[in-house]
């Protein structure tokens, strides 16, 4: 089923509650504070729902949403509903599924990934600017970018405070993370070969890149350690958000986030990295969580009771970016002795 047919049967459906299209558009405008002419917009097809305003208007009006075949789960793909051109293009829908959860009760956080929590890396500047110019000219081909090596100029000041407004908020929620030894291993390689290749305007900035993800290391064995989540610089007593993290080095596992709570789910997966999909699926949600608590028996806790793992775990880290720094060092050095 098309998205525009999709829609077009969500309103033919919908459309029965009401005496006609007039209180129908009405009683959209309030469930979505938009307009009535937005209202008009998206029953007649000439607006796209995204996809949370979709389950908003599912779950205020109790909806079932169209069904497809038997065993068929419709994800939405984040870079079909709007191409992303910009890094606000990006962060504008991560903020829109914030919005979407925010309000629901009792939530938490499911995270096993491969890689260093995206959540956490928002917070850095340097590093998350960095990040951004390697997804724009990778995974978003932004043409201009591909002829520039990467700059601080090239990120908005606005869009960096954008990020770290989203990272403030994921410390607001309470998790249960899963993560391997090689969770720095991408961000590592990427700064060795983006400087090996002269795509940086400053030798300086990959260091500076590192002693972000250092403190983000530190931040979060201290997280780990107090059992408890809590944004940099923020008082550990002061939390109750509970924070629980494992360590898995027996299933390689792809990025997968599940928001859950007891009026609602969201499940994340990664495509076409950092895009990705996402669904509402309540039983695809029930099953992800299964599979994360079968997998999380099986991985070590590295938390208050777990000191020695811990701490092994996190020094792993902090070597890895040691051995980092000095062949960063050292390629810097071997450049100099040839001008």
């Amino acid at each position: 089923m098309t998205t525009s047919k999709f829609q077009d049967v969500f309103f033919q459906q919908l459309s029965h509650r009401f005496k006609d299209k007039k209180s129908l558009a009405e009683a959209v405008s309030d469930a979505l504070s938009i307009g009535i002419d937005g209202a008009y917009r998206r029953i007649s097809g000439r607006s796209n729902l995204q996809i949370d305003e979709l389950l908003l208007l599912a779950r205020a009006f109790d909806v079932q949403l169209p069904g497809g075949g038997a065993g068929e789960i419709r994800f939405n793909f984040n870079n079909s509903n709007q191409t992303i051109n910009t890094p606000a293009d990006y962060l504008n829908q991560l903020e829109e599924q914030l919005r979407l959860v925010d309000s629901w009760p009792e939530k938490e956080l499911y995270y096993a990934t491969p890689d260093l929590p995206f959540f956490y890396e928002l917070m850095s500047p340097t590093l998350m600017a960095f990040k951004l110019y390697v997804f724009g000219v990778t995974s978003w081909g932004f043409s201009a970018w591909k002829k520039e090596p990467f700059s601080l100029r090239l990120i908005d000041q606005a869009v960096l405070d954008q990020a770290a407004s989203i990272s403030n908020y994921a410390y607001r929620v309470p998790s249960k993370e899963i993560w391997s030894s090689g969770i720095l291993n991408a961000t590592l390689s990427q700064l060795e070969y983006l400087s090996l290749v002269g795509k940086f305007t400053d030798s300086q900035l990959p260091f500076d890149i590192l002693e972000e993800v250092e403190a983000i290391v530190n931040h979060l064995e201290s997280m780990a350690t107090h059992g408890r989540k809590f944004a940099p610089g923020e008082d550990p007593h002061q939390s109750q958000i509970p924070f629980s993290l494992h360590y898995n080095e027996l299933l390689y596992v792809s990025t997968t986030i599940l928001v859950r709570s007891p009026a609602a789910s969201l499940l994340f997966l990664s495509f076409i990295t950092p895009n990705y999909l996402v669904t509402s699926d309540e039983a695809v949600g029930a099953d992800v969580k299964a599979w994360f608590d079968e997998l999380r028996g099986e991985a070590t806790e590295l938390g208050r009771n777990t000191r020695k793992l811990r701490e092994w775990f996190f020094n792993r880290l902090r070597s890895q970016i040691t051995a980092t720094r000095r062949r960063l060092e050292l390629q810097l050095a071997e450049e100099d002795s040839l001008l």
